[in-house]
């Protein structure tokens, strides 16, 4: 369980959401999207930039993408959802975070 300080993860930056590297360190599982077949067939490729909303347990209560394909947008929500957070605890109670996370799709070369 990591801890943090007294004030909220959330107020770590103007838009209450907790920087990528909190993010990226706090990830204990992580699935990897898939590459849509469909985007494959359509060569599209990008980046989709989701708003997480992770719940004091660590699982993903809530997503809303920013912005990206429809397509790969479906892929990484379904993969995001499946990911997994450390607990975080402020004053010593689990605490809610919302992140920003962003994931390349490329296609093989």
């Amino acid at each position: 369980m990591a801890e943090s300080s007294s004030s909220s993860l959330a107020d770590q930056l103007p838009d209450g959401i907790v920087p990528p590297e909190v993010v990226d360190r706090n990830v204990v599982y992580r699935v990897e999207p898939r590459y849509p077949q469909e985007a494959v067939a359509l060569k599209i490729e990008g980046s989709v930039v989701l708003d997480v909303l992770i719940g004091p347990s660590g699982v993903v209560q809530s997503i809303t993408p920013r912005s990206g394909d429809p397509l790969l947008v479906r892929a990484a929500s379904d993969a995001v959802k499946q990911w997994r957070f450390r607990q975080q605890l402020v004053g010593g109670k689990p605490a809610s975070m919302r992140a920003q996370v962003s994931l390349s799709f490329m296609m093989p070369r």
